[in-house]
């Protein structure tokens, strides 16, 4: 009914480092007929393309119809400007507005003073400043017509300042588009405040009211009916403004629908979630790239169940249909019900779907029905009363035959955990399970074969691995945390979803993501999976 979709043979690049910024004396501005006419460009005084100015797309990389030289003796002769930033193409579609123009604005806060920023616009600035979705970006990002020079004849520029895009399409993207992205979705927030937004619901969003496009469902209204009837909110993109198609993101919502530039939108949302059908051969790599620097658990899968229509629609590339309707709402509806309850690792646009893990998480109470709790200033773990502890959780993760077990921190951000009279360690504290005959549990530290006993309270009620073998003191409760459920995008999140994937070793995840953006979490997390590995070797041994 529903299966991955398929991904591109060069699904992009990723990048973590800040793209670079470059300035060039007497640089040739030429701005063409029209949109990418072979006639456009930024040059050097000698002539040459710009290649941080230039526009690109495809893999292996190509020019979007741009030459690689224009005449300088010709250019001597073109009026000049003292100086500029170059911000690449205001384009008058949604998508192509973000990659070609907002992927060049990075660093226009910390660079500019009083630079008029170059750009392209072959709809004219007059015309697009009319297009009420680009006003509000333009109001996001605290610009004006009047900060912008679009020449419609040839130029040069004495000192032109050119910050490399963060974005290319089908290349690469660059972490920093996410973080900039982000400043101006906290922006909308900020103009929606008093306004009720949808919070903790399923989105669908429908395409047809728009007249025209790259696909249409021909049965689409069907599909709506269905997607409400489970319990779906039906919202159509166009009649919102760019900063209620921002919320839609957040806010704990899953959006579902037909991958587009509706989807775009997610990039202005840390560690978005949804779910997108692809009807192309592959998933276009612009959205892939943008998903891994992200966060992304953006979902793409496919399904026979969309055929080519009867009767096409001439204002639209292709016309589909979806048979079985029923059966492909509540396939998913399931999929979305998953995402909502269980817990995942984020594909990141490194994987079609993001992968399920069975984890469950608990918390534990000591012999003597004491929540035991963690001590952010030592570390250790206590059943004792305090309000300076914090909440601890023992994470278990299944892979079907085995169980395994981790002390992780129960707050938004990691605390490093320590088993008194042990040597372990670590953001993570790995221990084996073991459930007694009367339904408690027992915490087995293989590294020195012991126990961990929980101290009375007069003893200050310390967790520590000093058992031969399993007596009161060793026994302990489990209750699981039915609603507990770490926050998307936070530290914590992020340590979990790297404790699933290290314990199922086929578990897919954006290692160059964490090694960038959580570096301690990433090494701890490496370090303990590293220590593991050598305890079963050395278990294995003993045992042989």
């Amino acid at each position: 009914m529903l299966e991955k979709a398929r991904f591109p043979a060069h699904p992009g690049t990723n990048f973590y480092s800040d793209p670079e910024i470059f300035v060039f004396e007497d640089a040739i501005y030429v701005p063409g007929l029209n949109h990418f006419d072979n006639l456009m460009g930024v040059f050097t005084r000698e002539g040459y393309l710009i290649p941080q100015a230039a526009f690109y797309h495809h893999s292996p990389s190509l020019l979007k119809g741009q030459p690689g030289w224009t005449d300088p003796v010709v250019a001597q002769s073109y009026p000049v400007i003292e100086t500029a930033i170059f911000a690449g193409h205001i384009h008058d579609q949604y998508g192509h507005f973000i990659t070609e123009f907002i992927s060049r604005l990075w660093a226009i806060k910390d660079i500019r003073t009083t630079e008029k920023l170059l750009v392209r616009c072959a709809r004219g600035l007059d015309e697009v400043f009319t297009f009420q979705w680009a006003i509000e970006l333009f109001d996001l990002l605290g610009l004006t017509k009047d900060d912008f020079v679009c020449p419609d004849h040839p130029i040069q520029v004495r000192n032109l300042i050119v910050p490399a895009p963060a974005f290319a399409e089908q290349g690469y993207c660059y972490r920093r588009l996410a973080e900039y992205c982000h400043e101006l979705g906290d922006r909308a927030m900020q103009k929606l405040e008093g306004k009720e937004l949808l919070k903790n619901k399923n989105i669908y969003v429908s395409r047809s009211q728009l007249v025209c496009g790259t696909v249409k469902i021909d049965n689409e209204l069907v599909l709506e009916s269905h997607m409400r009837n489970l319990d779906f909110e039906i919202v159509y993109p166009e009649k919102l403004s760019v900063y209620e198609q921002i919320a839609l993101f957040r806010n704990n919502n899953i959006v579902v629908g037909t991958v587009g530039s509706a989807f775009h939108t997610s990039i202005f949302t840390p560690a978005p979630r949804g779910v997108a059908f692809n009807m192309k051969s592959a998933v276009d790599a612009n959205f892939l790239m943008m998903d891994g620097i992200n966060e992304a658990y953006i979902d793409y899968v496919q399904s026979d169940n969309f055929v080519d229509a009867e009767e096409r629609d001439g204002n639209y590339y292709e016309t589909k249909t979806i048979k079985n309707i029923e059966d492909f709402s509540i396939a998913v509806f399931s999929l979305v019900d998953k995402k909502r309850n269980l817990f995942f690792i984020p594909n990141m646009g490194k994987f079609p779907v993001s992968s399920h893990v069975d984890i469950k998480f608990y918390d534990v109470r000591s012999h003597d029905g004491l929540i035991v709790k963690l001590d952010p200033r030592t570390g250790k773990l206590s059943s004792a009363e305090d309000n300076f502890f914090k909440k601890v959780i023992l994470a278990v993760i299944s892979d079907g035959k085995n169980k395994k077990a981790y002390f992780v921190s129960g707050e938004e951000n990691a605390i490093n955990i320590q088993i008194s009279h042990t040597s372990l360690s670590g953001l993570a504290v790995p221990v084996e399970l073991i459930e007694n005959e009367e339904g408690n549990y027992s915490f087995f530290i293989p590294e020195n074969r012991h126990y961990i006993c929980a101290l009375p309270i007069s003893h200050g009620g310390w967790l520590q691995g000093t058992s031969l073998e399993i007596l009161p003191w060793e026994k302990f409760g489990l209750e699981e945390k039915i609603n507990f459920s770490p926050t998307t995008g936070s530290q914590i999140a992020r340590l979990y979803a790297l404790i699933a994937a290290i314990t199922h070793n086929n578990q897919p995840f954006n290692s160059d993501f964490y090694l960038n953006q959580t570096p301690e979490i990433f090494s701890n997390i490496m370090n303990m999976k590293n220590k593991m590995i050598s305890l079963s070797y050395s278990s294995c041994l003993i045992n042989g």
